[in-house]
Parts: structure tokens; C-alpha cells; sequence
């Protein structure tokens, strides 16, 4: 007996050689399967290896959809269980759709069925009755796959460029029927397989009255009656029979089918009456699981005899009587003849009061929550809503393709794309040596001190320039050995083309004496108006400040150098 057991998460690769996923294949799983959509080249040209494990599957069929896109169907008896990587390995770059579907109980991979359907996705496998058939359906353009339109169980199924689908479905006679619902039907290629079973795990069929059945059947009988004397009246005598079949199906699968029906009959007291009851069941042809019980029709016949004994109440007359002498036979005598004050009695004895009613409900209803209580002890509780809602925060602990972590909670380094750069750390970078000259203008690009060029470093970056620069102020008459007539000097930082960001800057005093003043950056390393992404070359410039134009100022050396922070 054939049945399903597992399929794995499946993979699409838009690209590359190589398509990749995990797959949980039960211990007693005896066979896999492996499906895979390709698109963007050729089986003639392109060679495909597909392993589970350290085991390889042989390739079961192939078929085109068109010149540049083919399906393929991959399967290898007693694959390796538990959890597994499933990979498919092309020999060029192509784009493919793939995942493996396990099963338990097949001895043998049977025929195998090339198609290519062209309005519906309808495919029919021959096989023997019992065997299971599983269907690969691929496209190579992206289709969006409604749920199943008539037979079969959708395994996988995966809209994408190329598309991807796996269907199975028990044989119920000599072929079966695989169908899947698309908003459009572009070119497909399928391919089916039959999936043999253990020999002898069908094979049970059911001919007229042959089986192994078991038939009981029970009858019931009540009666209830009030009476002041006697009941002389006809009393409705429920009367109940019911017959149980059981029937052996399949192998030593048993299902019990249960048939109930119920006559009822009238009686006098102290009589009897004999009701006699058919039970026929009728299963239909009906799977369960992959058994299946057959057309079948029997029949049971029981009849008992149900016996119901009413015993007249005896009501004692009532506690005193009427002093008047009473004209005819005395009513405990006989029952149709009875006095007004005899009725009252009885109705006062037998009468049921409010005040007994109110005794009665609140008897029953004081142990009882109150609505209050009970709906505060529920809002303790947690919703159905809630915990669905919950899990669905949680992912599987295998099985779900995720990047692992280490002792220290960083993901493993060969698990990183290696297109991600992990190495941002800061660096120096030296300018050339600062040179020296007269400037009069006051434009930030006057004179060009040094440079530095700043490589790419693989993600985004800002700079800090440091530095020195010496400088003196030679005009006018000195008023001293150290002071000009205040000729101001401005260092400034900032690339040597393009923008016009000042990264730093610093002011020269206007002295007769050559001086050393510092560079410092211009803004926070927190401002990102000053990220830089590529290469930059940053060039150190002198000039005098707006106030001092056209009158000069000396820079004579000095140092320059950059640093670089990731910026984020």
C-alpha cells in the first residue's frame, strides 16, 4: 500500500548552475521524486545532476515545452532519510523551478507518459489499480494555478519563470486523471509516472453476500401512567430495535457501518406487542486514506417481543368527609362518582404552587456562575484567533532554508553572499606634500595645496581631513615683529571636482611671522549630506577671506591626510 509521505521546500533560481533546498524524508520512506522546470536553454546542450545527500537520482523523462524550455523528471528508489539537502546542478546558467515529493510502500517506478496538453492541463497515466500516478507539470512563463479543477492532490506548486507543479493521485481502475485550473494554458510539457506497490497490498474485492459480517440487534420498551383508579385507555409503547454490520475491507482495514430504525406500537395495559425491524446498508464506494470498501448491500431482520406493565396509582381518600349522609355508594367505592370538597383535597395535594416553582429554580440555579463570573474567567483565556495569530510569527527549526548562526549569534561566514562587503573598517589616506604659494583671491579653489585620492571601499563613507598648513600675512608695514596689517588666510577641503561639499577648513591669522594652523573637519560625522560612494580625490586649497580681497597671503607647506569611516 502506496502513501504519501513528505515533499521538500522547494527552489527557484532565476539564474546560476545551481538550485538548492532542504527536504525532511521520513524513515520509512522507500521512494523520491524530484521535479524540475527549466527555461533558457536546451537539454541537448545543458548537463543536469540531481542529488539527495551523497545519492544521485537518475533521470526518468524529459520532454519539451519549446525550443528553449523542458521539464524533467528525476526518481531513485531507497533515497537517504531524515534531513537532507536536495541540490540540481546545470552545466550553464539557466533558470529553473524544483522540488521532491517522498512516498512510502513502492516497490518500483512502472510506465512512464510523455504529454503535452494544449487547452486544459489534462493528463491520463494508465496504470494498474492501486498504483499511485504522479504528474510534473511545467511552463516556462509564469502561470498562476488555481486549486485542483477534478482529481488528484497538488504537492507543489510554484508560479513563477518557469513554473512548476507536482501531482499525485491513487489509480482507481486502470489510469488516472491529473488536472490543474489555470487563468491561462501557455505551452506545457508533462510527465507522469506509476508508483508500484508492495505485492499483495491490494487485491480484497466483494461478490454478492461474501465477506465476514456480524449482525446484532437490541429492542426497548417503556410505559408511564397516572391514573386516579384504573387506565382503561390505549398507551403509546415505544418499541426500538437497531442492527450493527461491520464489513472487511481492504488488506485488514475493517470499517463499522451502523443502520438504526425504530417502529412504535400501540398497546393496552398489561398487553404486548411484537415489532419487527429490516436494517439494509448500503456503502458507497469510498476512499479512506488510500483503503477502499466496495458496493455492497446487506440486510438483517430481528424481531422481539416488547412488553410494557402499568400499575394503576392508588390515591387513599381524603382525611375527613362531609358530616351529611351521602346518597349512593361512597366514592372510594367507585370512581366515577366523587363530591366537589373530594376534587378540592386532591388538587390542593397535587397542585403545584409559585411558591414551590420559585423553591425549585432557586434550588438549581444558586450553585451555578454567574454570567459575570464566567465571562470574566474567559477573558483570562486565550482566543483560538490569538494563537493562530501567534504561530504564525514561528518558522519551522529545519526545513526552512535560513542562514544558521554561530556561538556569538552572527551568521556562519560561508553562508554570507559573497557580493556582501563584511569588512567596513575605517582607513588613512596620506595627501601629497602640501605646497606653497601667494594668493589674493578669495574663491574656495584659489590655490591648490595637495591632493588625496580616496578609493572606493565597497560601501558608503564619509572623511574627516586633518592637518597643518604654515602661513604669513606680507603685507603693509610691520607694526611689530609679529603682526601684519591683518591680511586674514582660509584653508578649505573639498573634491576636486563636482561637488562643492567643504569636508574641512581652518583660518590663517594675518601675522608678519609664518605661523602653523590647523585643519579640522567641517561637520559631524552624523551628517549625511557628506556620504560619498566610488572614488573621490579631495584637494587642500588656500585663499584669503572675502574681507582681504586684493591684498595677498603666503602659504609656505605644511601636512595633510584624510580619514574614513563607514557611514553607516
Amino acid at each position: 500500500m502506496i502513501t504519501y509521505d513528505s515533499a521538500g521546500v522547494g527552489s527557484f533560481a532565476a539564474g546560476g548552475t545551481t538550485a538548492t533546498w532542504q527536504h525532511v524524508i521520513g524513515a520509512s520512506a522507500t521512494a523520491l521524486i524530484v521535479g524540475v522546470s527549466f527555461s533558457g536553454g536546451s537539454p541537448n546542450t545543458t548537463t543536469r545532476t540531481v542529488t539527495v545527500g551523497n545519492k544521485t537520482l537518475a533521470s526518468i523523462g524529459v520532454l519539451q515545452s519549446s525550443p528553449t524550455a523542458w521539464t524533467e523528471l528525476f526518481g531513485i528508489m531507497g533515497p537517504s532519510t531524515g534531513a537532507q539537502t536536495v541540490n540540481v546542478r546545470t552545466s550553464v546558467s539557466v533558470a529553473k523551478t524544483a522540488n521532491s515529493v517522498a512516498y512510502k510502500g513502492v516497490v518500483s517506478f512502472g510506465s512512464v507518459s510523455l504529454n503535452t496538453p494544449s487547452s486544459t492541463y489534462t493528463v491520463t497515466q494508465p496504470a494498474t489499480s492501486g498504483n499511485w500516478v504522479v504528474g510534473v507539470f511545467g511552463t516556462a512563463t509564469a502561470v498562476t494555478i488555481a486549486p485542483l479543477a477534478t482529481s488528484g492532490t497538488a504537492r507543489y506548486v510554484k508560479s513563477s519563470t518557469p513554473t512548476l507543479a507536482i501531482v499525485d493521485d491513487l489509480s482507481e481502475a486502470t489510469s488516472a486523471t491529473l488536472q490543474l485550473s489555470a487563468a491561462t494554458t501557455p505551452p506545457a510539457a508533462v510527465i507522469t509516472i506509476a508508483l508500484s506497490p508492495v505485492p499483495g497490498s491490494t487485491g480484497w474485492s466483494y461478490t454478492g453476500n461474501a465477506g465476514t459480517r456480524a449482525v446484532t440487534a437490541s429492542t426497548t420498551a417503556s410505559a408511564s401512567v397516572t391514573s386516579i383508579r384504573q387506565a382503561s385507555t390505549a398507551l403509546v409503547v415505544a418499541a426500538t430495535a437497531s442492527a450493527a454490520i461491520s464489513v472487511v475491507g481492504q488488506r485488514d482495514f475493517a470499517s463499522s457501518l451502523t443502520v438504526a430504525a425504530a417502529r412504535t406500537a400501540s398497546m393496552l395495559v398489561n398487553w404486548s406487542a411484537n415489532v419487527s425491524l429490516t436494517a439494509v446498508a448500503t456503502p458507497l464506494a469510498k476512499r479512506e486514506s488510500s483503503l477502499w470498501i466496495f458496493n455492497s448491500s446487506l440486510a438483517a431482520t430481528v424481531t422481539r417481543t416488547a412488553t410494557a406493565t402499568v400499575t394503576p396509582a392508588v390515591i387513599p381518600p381524603p382525611a375527613t368527609h362531609s358530616p351529611l349522609r351521602y346518597v349512593g355508594r361512597y366514592p372510594d367505592t367507585e370512581g366515577s362518582v366523587a363530591p366537589r370538597s373530594y376534587g378540592i383535597a386532591a388538587n390542593d395535594r397535587t397542585k403545584v404552587t409559585s411558591d414551590f416553582i420559585n423553591k425549585t429554580v432557586d434550588s438549581l440555579v444558586h450553585p451555578l456562575a454567574k454570567t459575570e463570573y464566567v465571562d470574566q474567567q474567559d477573558k483570562t483565556k486565550a482566543l483560538k484567533s490569538d494563537v493562530l495569530a501567534a504561530d504564525e510569527l514561528y518558522f519551522p527549526a529545519t526545513g526552512h532554508g535560513l542562514a544558521t548562526l554561530d556561538s556569538d549569534g552572527f551568521v556562519v561566514a560561508n553562508q554570507i553572499p559573497g557580493s556582501i562587503n563584511t569588512n567596513r573598517v575605517a582607513g588613512c589616506y596620506v595627501g601629497s606634500n602640501v605646497g606653497s604659494g601667494t594668493v589674493t583671491s578669495s574663491g574656495y579653489r584659489s590655490l591648490l595645496l595637495s591632493t588625496v585620492t580616496i578609493p572606493y571601499p565597497g560601501f558608503p563613507y564619509v572623511v574627516m581631513p586633518f592637518g597643518w598648513v604654515t602661513g604669513s600675512d606680507p603685507n603693509g608695514v610691520l607694526k611689530s615683529r609679529w603682526y601684519g596689517t591683518g591680511s586674514t588666510g582660509r584653508i578649505v577641503v573639498l573634491p576636486t571636482t563636482g561637488s562643492d561639499s567643504v569636508c574641512g577648513w581652518g583660518i590663517c591669522a594675518g601675522t608678519a611671522k609664518q605661523s602653523s594652523y590647523p585643519l579640522t573637519p567641517a561637520v559631524s560625522m552624523s551628517i549625511r549630506n557628506q556620504q560619498f560612494t566610488g572614488n573621490i580625490t579631495l584637494g587642500l586649497y588656500g585663499s584669503v577671506l572675502a574681507e582681504a580681497t586684493g591684498r595677498s597671503y603666503v602659504f609656505a607647506g605644511g601636512s595633510f591626510y584624510v580619514l574614513v569611516f563607514p557611514a553607516v
